[in-house]
């Protein structure tokens, strides 16, 4: 029998992946037909993705839920703090969890991993999210590919299906706790580029963006400038 604190572990990694996979989508409008996410005939829909925005309210419920029922269980006593809703807050959340189960019986674990690929599961089913279109590492011929403008780290990713650029990284701050997406176009060159909410331009760096990304790393500690999730399978390439 596999370990049950393995399987949390594990769990609780696969869904702070693709949670924010999800998180990155829930502001593009989807359709009911050929629209960016769910594909057929086109029809007008909801401002944003419905379908992504009810998949994260859930986990970001349910985690905070089950940090407060775990800490009932293993220290005794009731969870008075309540986290705030960001998407860091989260990831702090799943950490507290893995943490917290490991004081738990193997029944409770049991019932954790499940909990925590279920809401995974949800998240890896939207159009959108898991292939195709899926998010892939950035490569760019010949120029760097720059960090997150809000959190300095290696981790933006493109979706070609979408056309867009966002950070995956857990705990990114975003702009004011909302993952922001970026949309692929050209430069005057016509090379690949993305811009931010705000005109941000990447990977073109002026200096009112280098002073931006300087502040962005300053906020985030070397040891958490790692990549999320870590490179595996297919990587976009582009001039």
């Amino acid at each position: 029998m596999a370990d049950t604190g393995d399987a949390v572990a594990a769990a609780a990694y696969a869904l702070t992946v693709w949670l924010a996979a999800a998180e990155a989508v829930t502001g593009l409008p989807d359709q009911a037909g050929t629209g960016w996410v769910s594909g057929g005939w086109a029809t007008s829909a909801a401002p944003g993705n419905v379908a992504a925005l009810n998949v994260v309210t859930d986990a970001h419920e349910g985690v905070r839920r089950m940090e407060a029922g775990l800490r009932a269980a293993v220290a005794g006593v009731a969870w008075q703090v309540r986290r705030g809703g960001s998407a860091g807050n989260t990831a702090a959340a799943i950490e507290a969890v893995v943490s917290l189960a490991a004081g738990a019986d193997e029944g409770v674990r049991a019932e954790v991993a499940a909990r925590l690929d279920r809401w995974t599961l949800e998240a890896r089913v939207l159009p959108g999210v898991d292939g195709p279109p899926v998010w892939t590492v950035i490569r760019l011929r010949g120029r760097v590919v720059p960090p997150c403008p809000w959190c300095g780290t290696p981790n933006l990713r493109v979706n070609r299906g979408l056309g867009v650029v966002a950070c995956l990284f857990p705990r990114c701050p975003g702009a004011g706790g909302v993952r922001p997406v970026a949309v692929l176009g050209t430069d005057a060159r016509g090379r690949v580029c993305w811009t931010w909410p705000g005109g941000l331009v990447q990977p073109r760096v002026d200096a009112v963006a280098s002073a931006r990304l300087v502040a962005a790393r300053a906020r985030v500690p070397a040891a958490g400038r790692r990549m999320w999730p870590p490179p595996r399978g297919r990587v976009w390439q582009t001039g």
